[in-house]
This record gives structure tokens, C-alpha cells and sequence, in this order.
């Protein structure tokens, strides 16, 4: 009977996960580029691009001032751009790919605090958060999916730490 209910856990973990992912990827390069911070960001990842810089962003090829964010968002562009073409497909993989890292380090994590059926309906959870799918997060050219994938580990980290001092290292 256990191994029934595992296998079914399993199961609908695979469905719901897949789910996430269908949300997260599909036509994700659909549609132009928001005018606001989505075509703001490509543009500065173009532009490293164009330029062969990986640590200073750049806006109308002078140094942006205004985005004081961390590059990896946008070397992640870079390196997409590099791989897919300049597209919007590619500005906008980074963020569905940290949505996914993020669901996968939840799922993880649950599944490692024995909450298995947590585990099982997060990704349903996340799913129904519709918000998280469009506008300035996991389906946009951001660096706000990267910025709650780091929160995420380090909310987690700073759980652990509870119970093992060392995932102080991880957290900081």
C-alpha cells in the first residue's frame, strides 16, 4: 500500500511539475518586448552582447547608471543570445528557467523536510499564482526570478541553519 501511494505521490508530482513547465515555457518568445524594464534589460544584454562585456551594462553604448542590479541576469542573456540568436525567446529564458530552479529547490526542499504532500501540491500552488507568470517575473526579460531564486536558497539556508550551522555559508 505504501509503495502504491509513492508511486501516486510520484505521479502527480511529475503532472503538476509539468504543468509549471508548460506555464513557464510555452510561446515564451510570443509577443514584442514590454516597453518598460523587459526591453530595458534585453537591450542592455544586446549591448554586452554587441560589445563582448560581461560586467558593465550599458544603455545607447554608455554605462548605465540607473540598472545598479548584478549582471547575471543579464550574462545569462548574453549567453542565451550567443546560443539562440538575439530573440525574445532568449531575453526571456533566463527568467523561466529560474522559475523552474525555483520550483525544483522548493519541491527539494519539502520532500528533504519529510512534507511530501507539500511537495506534491506546491507546484499546483505556484501554478495558480497567475501573477508569477506574466508581468515582471517568471515569463519576462527580469532579473526578478533570479532575485527570489537567491531569496529562496537563502530563506531555506537560513532555515537549515537550525538544525546544521554550516548552511550559514549558504545563506550568506
Amino acid at each position: 500500500m505504501k509503495a502504491r501511494r509513492k508511486f501516486f505521490c510520484g505521479l502527480l508530482l511529475i503532472l503538476f511539475v509539468a504543468l509549471d513547465c508548460y506555464m513557464l515555457f510555452h510561446n515564451l518568445g510570443k509577443g514584442y518586448l514590454i516597453q518598460t524594464d523587459e526591453a530595458y534589460h534585453a537591450t542592455n544584454a544586446y549591448e554586452m552582447y554587441k560589445q563582448g562585456n560581461w560586467i558593465v551594462n550599458s544603455y545607447r553604448y554608455e554605462v548605465d547608471y540607473f540598472n545598479s542590479k548584478p549582471p547575471i541576469s543579464l550574462d545569462l542573456m548574453v549567453i542565451l543570445y550567443k546560443i539562440f540568436g538575439v530573440s525574445n525567446f532568449a531575453a526571456r529564458l533566463p527568467s523561466a528557467l529560474g522559475g523552474f530552479v525555483t520550483c525544483l529547490v522548493i519541491i527539494t526542499f519539502l520532500i528533504r523536510d519529510r512534507k511530501q504532500c507539500a511537495a506534491v501540491l506546491f507546484p499546483v500552488l505556484l501554478a495558480a499564482c497567475s501573477s508569477l507568470f506574466t508581468f515582471h517575473m517568471y515569463r519576462a526579460a527580469e532579473m526578478d526570478s533570479m532575485y527570489n531564486l537567491f531569496f529562496v536558497i537563502a530563506m531555506i539556508a537560513l532555515y537549515e541553519m537550525t538544525k546544521d550551522p554550516c548552511f550559514m555559508f549558504v545563506y550568506g
